[in-house]
């Protein structure tokens, strides 16, 4: 039988914080944009080769973007990570730590490469096999238990290691359940043994830095809202969810609408999440700067810095050759460009060139996060309205995209080489000398 955090574990102390919640980590240079955690709205967020992050949770994942391998991460730790083989090796100074980070490459080794195996990947969604799937998933989970105590009794590794890292497989299997193509043929007595299960595991508020439980929470939503159709999304997290758990999903619930509908339609859920005590202010002041970037006045804009103030592109333009980043803070090919492009910024500071970033966000708390994460400057970073011309002008349904304006704010370059691309020193090296 799977098993998770009942509500009855919420108090338990799986992991004590440490006084230290600083986690230092330096990388070799072959490890450039390759490892990223996911910031509180489940958003990709690269690491530089020197970074300090401060986090507020007992432990914190890094993911191997080459791989997606999650790595185990706890308050206090200096790691320094380099390329061994295939895979990312951190070493910590600490013995017994080193040995907990190996773990995560050895697991994706025995069990993630080929995921699940292939009767289970082809045939997962079949109805008529559901009960199958489910013993497979169950018997994949117990063998990485297995896996875990047989690594445990050969190496040093810490309980509070060995209690997360266990959880954290609990939650991957039950995520994995929750994978049906059609629940709707699905045999009634299944669903309601798998909504019973889910549902007794649900609210593990010490959960809520793993990425697998975070997106449980949202996967049984959406399963919860096929089987109650008649009830509200907000409904029925009100229902089944408690605690820290609730608060999260009801922000991310609120910032999702808002972004697709505006606040109107919500205004009496907002109004009643923001005068809930227990949710953390940090919460309640993400929901107001999304309000306050999704008023109509807002959407009018071309493009919007990160005070909320509206400019014309043309008034950001005009007096200098521009090259234009299109991006966004999900899209990792663009944050994979952001280091040459910055290299690039600086070589022609001085040589008549500007370098623009517009975000096509539609989260404006994500933009200035990433932002603010890769030191692009205020006044070089801009956000485009969802609505924004600028976006059905040059076509943006892919990104990273590059443009060059002349000095009047004509379009030269309509696709440009991107940052990394030789080609584009040499375009700019003549726009340069072109003002000389």
């Amino acid at each position: 039988m799977l098993a998770g955090c009942k509500q009855s574990q919420q108090n338990e102390d799986l992991s004590k914080p440490e006084k230290n919640s600083i986690i230092r980590i330096a990388l070799s240079s072959d490890l450039e944009n390759r490892l990223y955690y996911k910031d509180d709205l489940g958003n990709a967020v690269m690491v530089k080769l020197k970074d300090s992050l401060n986090i507020s949770e007992s432990y914190f994942q890094l993911f191997d973007a080459q791989y997606k391998i999650p790595f185990l991460l706890f308050p206090g730790d200096s790691l320094y990570g380099i390329v061994d083989g295939e895979f990312v090796k951190f070493h910590s100074g600490d013995e017994r730590r080193d040995k907990e980070l190996a773990y995560s490459n050895l697991h994706f080794q025995r069990f993630d490469i080929d995921s699940y195996d292939k009767w289970s990947f082809q045939n997962a969604f079949l109805t008529e096999e559901l009960y199958k799937r489910e013993e497979l998933i169950e018997q994949e989970e117990a063998d990485q238990q297995e896996f875990l105590r047989g690594y445990i009794k050969k190496e040093d590794v810490g309980d509070e290691f060995k209690g997360l890292i266990s959880k954290g497989m609990q939650y991957k299997a039950l995520s994995k359940l929750l994978f049906i193509n059609n629940s709707k043929t699905a045999p009634q007595r299944y669903l309601d043994s798998l909504n019973y299960q889910i549902i007794e595991n649900l609210n593990c508020d010490e959960c809520l830095a793993f990425d697998f439980y975070r997106n449980l929470l949202f996967m049984t939503l959406d399963f919860l809202q096929k089987r109650h159709a008649n009830e509200s999304a907000f409904q029925l997290v009100k229902k089944y969810y408690s605690g820290r758990s609730k608060e999260y999903v009801l922000k991310r619930l609120i910032i999702n609408h808002i972004n697709e509908k505006g606040p109107s339609e919500i205004q009496e859920e907002v109004d009643n999440y923001l005068a809930l005590k227990e949710v953390p202010m940090v919460y309640k002041e993400e929901v107001r700067e999304i309000i306050n970037f999704s008023n109509d006045s807002v959407l009018d804009r071309m493009v919007i810095d990160s005070k909320g103030q509206n400019h014309s592109l043309k008034s950001i333009l005009e007096g200098n050759y521009t090259y234009v980043d299109f991006w966004a803070s999900w899209c990792l090919p663009c944050r994979k460009e952001m280091p040459a492009s910055k290299q690039l910024a600086s070589d022609f500071a001085n040589e008549g060139v500007n370098f623009l970033y517009l975000s096509v966000d539609e989260n404006p708390i994500n933009w200035k996060k990433a932002s603010l994460n890769e030191g692009l400057g205020d006044n070089r970073s801009f956000l485009l309205p969802k609505n924004s011309s600028i976006r059905e002008r040059f076509n943006l349904k892919m990104i990273p995209r590059y443009v060059i304006f002349d000095r009047k704010g004509e379009v030269i370059e309509m696709d440009a080489p991107r940052p990394s691309d030789k080609r584009i020193r040499e375009i700019l090296n003549e726009l340069s000398h072109n003002l000389k």
